[in-house]
């Protein structure tokens, strides 16, 4: 069995600068960010919030996804975050607990089934 993977999005704020990424490990990801040891391009231009992510069975399916999503239009990026999150909150500290998931709750209601660990995120 592979690793699961993520791809997900920070911004520098509502309508701001973007970044999209792909990692095994959301919650280090997020904190090599903080941290400033993640991207120079994050570090340089304070894209800290992490506005979207999307969680996959296998990490090669997240990159997959991750280099189709780089290449969209902006515009197309701003829908996909303002599907779940129109307001542009923080996730981060609704999504973990540390280095945990505790829940995700935005503008709908999500179920979290566990499988292998980790939430698999859909709608009811």
């Amino acid at each position: 069995m592979g690793r699961r993977g993520y791809v997900y999005i920070l911004a520098s704020q509502k309508n701001g600068t973007l970044y999209v990424g792909v990692t095994s490990d959301l919650a280090g990801r997020l904190l090599q960010h903080q941290t400033g040891t993640g991207s120079k391009f994050v570090a340089r231009y304070g894209v800290m919030r992490l506005v979207w992510f999307d969680e996959y069975d296998l990490v090669v399916d997240a990159v997959a996804r991750e280099k189709v999503i780089k290449k969209w239009p902006r515009q197309w990026k701003i829908n996909l975050i303002e599907e779940r999150n129109p307001h542009w909150h923080d996730i981060r500290g609704i999504c973990f607990d540390g280095r945990h998931f505790v829940a995700l709750v935005l503008h709908r209601r999500l179920a979290l089934p566990f499988r292998h660990g980790f939430p698999t995120l859909s709608t009811r």
